[in-house]
């Protein structure tokens, strides 16, 4: 496929490193800021009411631990294409759970 002319294959590589290192960044944050208060993220798992209680504080445990560690592999560039897949999947699961409590009114 021929790529635009300012679309240089130095530049998309740049532009691939640069969007791994923000999602990367962010994804590591969000786990680091739940890692200090797993009660919290427990609480707030509970509160989307889409999975039992035992297994909604399973994931309020783990997941920011999960988190962490999906960022930092982003981060360092280790398993990419396996941890992007992984990031994007866990942000789709974010954008359904959101939507989900938006329509029920939580």
């Amino acid at each position: 496929m021929k790529l635009p002319a300012f679309l240089t294959e130095t530049r998309l590589n740049w532009l691939g490193l640069f969007v791994r290192l923000i999602l990367g960044g962010v994804i590591f944050v969000a786990g680091a800021l739940k890692v200090t208060t797993p009660y919290k993220s427990a609480a707030a798992m509970r509160a989307y009411e889409l999975l039992p209680i035992s297994i909604a504080n399973f994931f309020g445990y783990a997941l920011p631990w999960f988190e962490v560690g999906l960022g930092a592999l982003l981060i360092l560039g280790v398993a990419t294409r396996l941890s992007a897949f992984f990031a994007g999947s866990l942000l789709i699961v974010f954008i359904f759970a959101i939507a989900s409590a938006w329509a029920r009114g939580l």
